[in-house]
């Protein structure tokens, strides 16, 4: 098995995962570009497929904003961005001629990350983040943020 087969079993474990512990809207839309990504990846290489998952990432960038939009989700937000950041990071690592398993890494990294939130598995760490920048605005408005 070489690293990019580990990847996508990485990647398909935790899908399933996710899909098991919260089957929603999110999650199956980022197995269904999973899975159309793992066809494109299959038939073409590297290089001739990233205009095509880059279009996947703006198909799931369309997906996320009726989902944010529909039923305020803030998740879906997320990933949506998320979505975003991938589309930007593949174009910069064409422009400026970064190495291939560069640009994959940083694809591969931010898709687990969308799985993460899209499951629920950083709803913890999400609360505490917002919990702690709320207090932080609260702190600020008081005008008392350096105690």
């Amino acid at each position: 098995m070489n690293e990019t087969q580990a990847i996508f079993l990485l990647h398909g474990a935790l899908l399933a995962w996710g899909l098991f512990r919260r089957p929603q809207r999110i999650m199956l839309a980022l197995a269904g570009t999973w899975l159309a990504a793992i066809a494109v990846g299959a038939w073409w290489p590297a290089e001739s497929a990233l205009p095509i998952v880059m279009a996947l990432d703006a198909a799931l960038i369309v997906a996320m904003g009726w989902l944010y939009r529909t039923y305020h989700s803030d998740r879906a937000l997320i990933v949506l961005w998320l979505s975003a950041l991938k589309i930007v990071w593949a174009m910069a690592a064409v422009l400026l001629a970064w190495p291939q398993h560069f640009r994959a890494a940083g694809i591969n990294g931010a898709f687990v990350v969308q799985v993460l939130i899209g499951g629920g598995f950083a709803d913890g760490v999400m609360a505490w983040l917002g919990h702690s920048v709320r207090h932080l605005r609260n702190r600020l408005r008081r005008g008392v943020a350096g105690v």
